[in-house]
């Protein structure tokens, strides 16, 4: 007696479905890796962009109070302004600003006569990670150990203000001065109240100042020329042990379209109809005797003609200043007259009515 095998065997559709599953988890495991390699590489560098910050807090820390400046900036100093790192085959961008601080601590403004109470470092560094630039950036505080002083500077002060006198913020504040003790040359934002300050700038003249934001006017400060010898506003000048303040208006800008039209163009267009030169097609009419007639076949005329003439000039419709005939019209006969333009290819249809009222129904 035969013995039956009742083992079922794998089918095709069991193979692929299997093949389908296993692609889904192996899918979803390899999604898992390159979201975790992603994270794992942000994360690398920015750490590494703050031990560079880091690194380069300490640094300057560890200066003399005096030295601790940017080349060209306010304080003046050592310390570039703007530099690269390179770490780990990643090129980083570092941006160093530093400022005096008034401290509301000792009073504000007028109330403090020595206003350049501390420094504010901030250490700022930005790289490119898939095309996208991310930025990092950490502050500190360094005060003197002994009395602030500003022997030999005072305080410039710039206010930016739209045209309501509204405070415009994170405008870009470049000042420029060749003329004073250490040349300056240096750029910052102004803060939410739409001002930026510069305790301990360096007594003397020829601030130069431009103030911009995208999307909004620029202003700025002129120098003394022979084709502006009084310039306004002019390069500023701070004093020693006092404060210099400077207001800019700048506002929102908007488009603004000009056109211009030429003056009409004198020209004429005249057809007698001597014959059918100036005629582009006809129907039902023909020339006759200096007139357009009617066709007509052993005296029956054709109930409705039509003529076009040719492509008149001007062609410009804005540039006629009549359109005059002279008609005479057999008794229980009308006639009606249309423009049309070129609509391309010699394809013409009538001026529309938005453009010439009336000429849909005809003249």
């Amino acid at each position: 007696m035969d013995q039956i095998d009742h083992t079922r065997g794998m089918s095709l559709i069991d193979i692929i479905v299997g093949i389908f599953i296993m692609n889904m988890v192996f899918m979803a495991l390899f999604s898992a890796f390159n979201t975790v390699s992603e994270l794992s590489a942000r994360n690398r560098l920015r750490a590494t962009a703050l031990m560079l910050a880091n690194e380069h807090l300490e640094t300057i820390r560890a200066l003399p109070y005096d030295s601790i400046g940017t080349v060209s900036g306010l304080p003046p100093g050592s310390i570039l302004q703007n530099d690269t790192v390179t770490q780990d085959k990643v090129t980083y961008t570092r941006r160093t600003f530093i400022q005096y601080v008034d401290d509301p601590a000792d009073g504000l403004g007028a109330a403090d006569p020595l206003s350049a109470d501390y420094k504010r470092v901030k250490v700022e560094l930005s790289y490119t990670y898939r095309g996208t630039t991310q930025t990092f950036s950490l502050t500190t505080s360094i005060a003197p150990k002994s009395q602030e002083s500003l022997a030999g500077a005072g305080v410039l002060r710039i206010n930016v203000t739209d045209a309501s006198n509204d405070p415009i913020p994170s405008v870009s504040v470049h000042i420029v001065n060749t003329s004073v003790a250490t040349s300056v040359d240096i750029t910052t934002f102004t803060n939410a109240s739409g001002t930026v300050s510069f305790p301990g700038a360096w007594a003397g003249s020829g601030y130069d100042i431009t103030v911009t934001k995208p999307g909004y006017s620029s202003a700025q400060t002129y120098t003394v020329s022979p084709s502006n010898p009084n310039p306004s506003p002019s390069a500023a000048t701070v004093a020693e042990n006092s404060t210099t303040e400077i207001y800019f208006k700048i506002d929102l800008l908007s488009p603004l379209d000009i056109y211009t039209r030429a003056w009409p163009i004198r020209d004429r267009f005249l057809d007698s109809f001597a014959d059918a030169s100036q005629l582009a097609t006809t129907s039902d009419t023909h020339v006759q005797g200096d007139a357009l007639v009617l066709t007509d076949t052993l005296g029956t005329y054709a109930s409705v003609g039509t003529g076009t003439s040719i492509l008149i000039t001007p062609p410009s419709l804005g540039h006629w200043l009549m359109l005059s005939t002279d008609t005479v019209l057999p008794a229980q006969t009308t006639i009606t007259y249309h423009i049309e333009y070129d609509t391309g290819g010699g394809v013409f249809a009538p001026v529309p009515e938005s453009d010439l009222p009336g000429n849909t129904a005809g003249f």
